[in-house]
């Protein structure tokens, strides 16, 4: 098993020991990065205390990257309409082996920890800048202000939503009008079975990712994102179609063929 694999099993683990309510326990196994690792020159906003490297090209552009993902944070916080009122530490590594040398996580270029209220990324720009957007950042927010995630199709999907885009230059409905026709979206089963995101391939992540983004921004905008944030903590393999009929006068089958319908017009 490889060491990536190995780390998605963990993560799955902890968020699901973070499901069953026991934040504190989940918060124990999350060693602080920056008291560890003391390298930092930091900058803080209203939502962020952005970490970043002496001398790397973070510092030099940091006057742009405060600006750019304070716009980030108030970006999410509009669009789940909420107000998220803790700072998050933004861990901006200088280059890909630097996370990989220094960050306790291997084997991902980017990652959340929303029980520590904590993203890390890479900013090296012009082929390396990762993660330098509200992506990660929304999973904190969501994590604090709408609840533990059920399932990772919407987890990702809120936070492909909000950021408007996965892969460029296609939007989540582009690219899955495009996967439709080529007759590899994937169903909600497959979509809403946490364990199919563990073995995500990486020529498969631009699939799970758009299409989990498209349904979900179709979600949002029909029903409005309080319902969305209703069936977010509820939405598990086994309870997904239950709580959505509670939720609403319709069944999720239903609200999925009318995304397909939606795609067929792209």
């Amino acid at each position: 098993m490889s060491s990536s694999r190995k780390i998605a099993i963990f993560s799955v683990c902890l968020l699901g020991l973070v499901a069953a309510g026991c934040k504190e326990a989940a918060s124990l196994l999350m060693p602080d990065l920056v008291r560890v690792d003391s390298r930092w020159l930091v900058q803080e906003t209203d939502h962020l205390l952005i970490h970043y490297r002496p001398a790397s090209q973070a510092q030099r552009d940091i006057e742009y990257l405060a600006g750019f993902l304070e716009d980030c944070s108030r970006q999410v916080d509009a669009y789940l309409n909420v107000r998220y009122r803790n700072k998050i530490y933004f861990l901006i590594y200088s280059s890909i082996q630097d996370k990989e040398q220094n960050a306790l996580v291997k084997g991902t270029r980017t990652f959340a920890w929303p029980t520590q209220e904590m993203v890390a990324s890479v900013y090296n720009p012009p082929h390396e800048v990762l993660s330098i957007g509200p992506h990660e950042i929304a999973h904190v927010v969501v994590y604090w202000t709408v609840g533990a995630m059920s399932s990772d199709m919407l987890s990702e999907g809120i936070a492909v939503a909000i950021k408007g885009y996965y892969s460029q230059p296609l939007s989540p409905h582009e690219s899955s009008a495009l996967y439709l026709t080529q007759g590899k979206l994937k169903s909600l089963e497959i979509m809403f079975e946490n364990r199919s995101w563990v073995a995500v391939l990486d020529e498969d992540s631009n699939l799970y990712y758009n299409q989990a983004g498209s349904f979900v921004k179709y979600f949002v905008d029909r029903f409005g994102i309080q319902g969305f944030k209703s069936f977010y903590t509820r939405a598990s393999k086994e309870e997904f179609r239950s709580s959505f009929r509670d939720i609403y006068p319709l069944s999720v089958d239903e609200l999925h063929q009318a995304w397909i319908d939606l795609l067929r017009t792209y």
